[in-house]
């Protein structure tokens, strides 16, 4: 008897070890990518702070999309994995609403595929008194100036 509750222990716990790996591995995250840092790094040029990525980039960048936040400051971000590449067996898609008194938002939207899009989403403040972001700060006190890269470098 003691043997059977030994082993369905050990089953569980080896289970509970192997749902804890898939999770790990299936949630990774994607913003370690070349081109999304590249990305991050010309919006920062820019003085726009990166704040998160929405979705999940799966395939190479195909084009991109420039949004900025309504007159009230809010921005709405969709981005949609499609499934139909063999990342995931279902469509999913992912919405979220960025708004902040004192900060304007701006959205870059990434084409990786006619129906597979992501979203990487940046701030920058709004206000007279506090025009420099803390990246455009820290810049500020750097001598070098970072070299301007155009939008057609990224891709």
């Amino acid at each position: 008897m003691t043997f059977c509750k030994e082993m369905k222990t050990l089953v569980s716990a080896f289970l509970l070890g192997l749902v804890a790996i898939l999770l790990a591995a299936c949630s990774r995250d994607h913003t370690d990518r070349a081109e999304i840092k590249r990305e991050v790094e010309l919006m920062d040029d820019q003085g726009w702070d990166f704040v998160e990525m929405v979705g999940e980039a799966h395939g190479l960048p195909e084009g991109r999309e420039i949004r900025y936040s309504d007159d009230g400051g809010a921005l709405m971000v969709t981005a949609i994995n499609s499934g139909a590449n063999g990342y995931g067996n279902k469509y999913e898609e992912f919405k979220k609403t960025f708004k902040d008194d004192g900060f304007d938002f701006l959205e870059v939207k990434i084409v990786t595929s006619p129906a597979d899009v992501y979203s990487l989403v940046f701030r920058k403040s709004n206000s007279s008194e506090d025009a420099a972001t803390p990246n455009q700060k820290k810049k500020q006190n750097k001598s070098e100036q970072a070299t301007p890269r155009k939008p057609s470098d990224l891709f």
